[in-house]
């Protein structure tokens, strides 16, 4: 039975480290896209809590958020076609 353990280990481990990888990899990018969105929020001296449009600085942090979540897509599947 422990050989069988082994066998099967090893048979899965892999896949299920990319899996983990992935899934590591979309919890960052899910975590960088809930930072941009409620960044105004967490910093009042520069959104008034009436003000719905974001200043400079969240719209900032909004775009390097997004550049940061497509590098982490296209770094999360590999791609056969390119």
């Amino acid at each position: 039975s422990f050989l069988i353990f082994i066998s099967l280990y090893c048979h899965y481990f892999p896949a299920l480290f990319i899996y983990i990888n992935i899934i590591f990899k979309f919890y960052s990018l899910f975590l960088l896209i809930f930072l941009s969105l409620f960044s105004c929020s967490c910093r009042p001296n520069q959104c008034s809590p009436k003000q719905t449009k974001p200043k400079d600085s969240s719209i900032r942090i909004s775009h390097q958020a997004k550049q940061g979540a497509d590098a982490i897509a296209s770094d999360a599947w590999p791609h056969p076609l390119h």
